[in-house]
């Protein structure tokens, strides 16, 4: 990875590039924030394309709450297994990120399905779904905390699963990274 050079003269990582990461050839990026971005790359092992999370660390990047929030996600996800709720294939980290590799899903987010017309037969479908995935998330002593149509994703057969569980909480209490009257997520969802 190319660096640059900031107006106060301090060297600042180039996230244009791909990371690399043994394994997996990055295709495109598919979202990116501050310090985070989600890739499709394809995996040589598994023979398909996945999805790939990075956290960028270091000076410039993730301070140490969201690093543990990235940790906590990647723990809750190694946590559960359910149809309902995405697979994790992979994870570790670079010099300077962490990532985590789960199953990429082409057929996109409930979001985008919303945006068509849907049958009452399909929403209700959906709904039931998105009902049992909770069901085995609370079930396991878990709280998703951001559920919204963006992190529900459609297989092509129909059927759901919720993905993003960076604000995800055990219900035994664990640390508290949210401070009180601090709002993460999506509050209108």
């Amino acid at each position: 990875m190319t660096n640059k050079v900031d107006k106060r003269n301090r060297t600042v990582p180039d996230r244009r590039q791909f990371p690399v990461i043994e394994g997996y050839k990055f295709l495109q990026t598919i979202a990116r924030s501050a310090r985070s971005e989600v890739y499709v790359a394809h995996s040589a092992e598994l023979k398909q394309n996945v999805a790939v999370k990075v956290l960028r660390v270091g000076p410039h990047a993730a301070d140490d709450d969201e690093v543990q929030r990235f940790e906590r996600e990647r723990l809750s996800l190694t946590r559960i297994s359910h149809p309902a709720i995405i697979d994790i294939y992979d994870w570790g980290h670079g010099q300077d990120f962490r990532y985590i590799v789960t199953e990429y899903f082409a057929s996109g987010s409930l979001e985008l399905r919303i945006r068509n017309l849907m049958t009452v037969h399909d929403s209700v479908d959906i709904f039931v779904q998105i009902c049992g995935a909770l069901v085995a998330l609370h079930g396991a002593g878990m709280c998703h905390r951001d559920l919204k149509p963006a992190n529900v994703m459609m297989r092509p057969d129909g059927r759901i699963v919720l993905i993003d569980f960076g604000l995800a909480k055990t219900v035994d209490g664990g640390t508290m990274l949210t401070n009180a009257g601090e709002i993460r997520g999506s509050p209108y969802y």
